[in-house]
């Protein structure tokens, strides 16, 4: 989270992927994968950001931010 803060979105992404490997159904994992996916975006890396969004909306279909998650897939659809 440090590292997001910071702007340090490769570090960001690292730290996140990390923590959904160890973590992955934890309660902070789909936090997790919306950072992962906007850090990801900020890299242009918008393969990981398109699956991370993804996963989220599959893992989460009731999450409040679900909605925001189906916003930016569809603006980085074609990236």
């Amino acid at each position: 989270m440090v590292y997001y803060q910071r702007a340090e979105y490769a570090k960001a992404q690292e730290t996140f992927e990390q923590l959904l490997v160890v973590h992955s159904t934890g309660p902070y994992s789909a936090r997790a994968l919306l950072r992962l996916a906007s850090a990801a975006e900020e890299t242009r890396n918008y393969q990981v950001a398109r699956e991370s969004l993804q996963r989220f909306i599959d893992e989460y279909p009731d999450h409040r931010s679900r909605n925001v998650a189906e916003q930016k897939l569809e603006v980085i659809k074609f990236k």
